[in-house]
């Protein structure tokens, strides 16, 4: 999404967030090097020894903080070290953790990320959730990698909040159990290695708000973690979708995951003999899988994709009809509203007014 890109290049452009963030590092690090009667460049020295940094919520979030976004890029924060000896380094634990759940998306690019001594490469358009339990590193491997991080106190996550969540149980579960238990294990959910348009909508509308910087942004940044988490919610169900007792009778091809994606991604804007044609499958055994896979029609499962992204679209931004028309592949509203009316029988501004 052209926009999204677009605000995180502004954001590295205007440096006083990285700013602050220093002087807020900085600051928690000479009250610590003092409590340890250490000078600021040996405390500094021996938490590079150290084999697993424990960053605190006071180093990261301004008093008023709980949520906080940034782009993060290799000039970011102007720390510029050898890729190669930062994956080493990695690769051999030294890593860190930190007492506030984090989450990245990758926006352009790719970069290396490293958990329990493994490597892995996550993708443009993956998005990552790391619990307060998490051991972990990650590293950019060129100028052109920019990702959107998203880091937030684990007192958000109150009793409200997570009674929100209770529909939700994949993230109920992540976010109750961390904050309940201090040994729980790690985790990190990952999702996805293709761009979605939901996700980056959301982020979009996160990002800008938080930019803002007005009376309420920290309250509405705070109300946009539930679609965005109910829109994650949505793509692991797909993610995991497995065939049924009968569709084991046809062996499944591996593409079957990346043409579910492709019909949540491109939903109305995909024919079946398309799909057929891309992923080399026959036109009646496609249809005929992904029924049997998950127990709806292609036509069933594009529509309920197509209004899933429109209600989305209607409640999630401030974005007229005309241009959700647009967004959503029609020439015109009227046959936008009047898809949309077939469907749920309202039109799209009476939805968004009703909710």
């Amino acid at each position: 999404m052209e926009m999204l890109e677009s605000l995180a290049k502004l954001m590295l452009q205007a440096p006083v967030r990285y700013q602050q963030a220093a002087e807020r590092s900085l600051e928690y690090d000479t009250k610590k090097a003092a409590e340890a009667g250490l000078s600021l460049e040996r405390y500094r020295m021996n938490l590079r020894q150290e084999k697993i940094r424990h960053m605190v919520q006071d180093c990261v979030f301004g008093e008023n903080d709980d949520i906080i976004l940034f782009a993060d890029c290799v000039d970011a924060f102007n720390l510029h070290f050898d890729v190669e000896s930062m994956r080493n380094r990695a690769k051999s634990g030294y890593l860190h953790d930190h007492d506030f759940f984090e989450l990245f998306y990758v926006l352009k690019g790719y970069c290396y990320q490293y958990i329990d001594g493994r490597e892995d490469i996550i993708q443009e358009g993956s998005i990552c959730l790391m619990n307060l339990q998490a051991v972990h590193e990650r590293v950019i491997p060129d100028k052109d990698t920019i990702l959107l991080t998203v880091c937030i106190r684990s007192s958000v996550f109150d009793a409200p909040f997570l009674n929100m969540l209770r529909e939700i149980p994949m993230f109920w579960n992540f976010f109750a159990s961390s904050i309940g238990r201090k040994d729980h294990p790690g985790s990190c959910i990952h999702l996805q290695d293709t761009p979605n348009r939901e996700l980056e909508i959301i982020l979009y509308q996160m990002l800008r708000t938080y930019l803002m910087e007005d009376e309420i942004s920290h309250t509405v940044v705070k109300c946009y973690l539930v679609p965005l988490l109910t829109e994650m919610a949505r793509i692991r169900h797909i993610e995991e979708l497995e065939p049924t007792s009968v569709a084991m009778i046809f062996p499944r091809n591996p593409s079957l995951d990346a043409v579910l994606r492709t019909i949540r991604d491109k939903c109305g804007m995909v024919t079946l003999q398309e799909l057929a044609d891309e992923y080399h499958f026959s036109l009646n055994y496609l249809s005929r899988l992904i029924r049997e896979t998950t127990g709806k029609t292609f036509k069933e499962l594009s529509s309920d994709y197509w209004i899933e992204r429109a209600k989305s679209l209607l409640l999630c931004t401030s974005l007229g009809i005309e241009k959700i028309a647009e967004l959503m592949g029609f020439s015109s509203r009227a046959n936008f509203e009047r898809r949309f009316k077939s469907l749920i029988s309202i039109s799209p501004a009476q939805y968004r007014q009703n909710n």
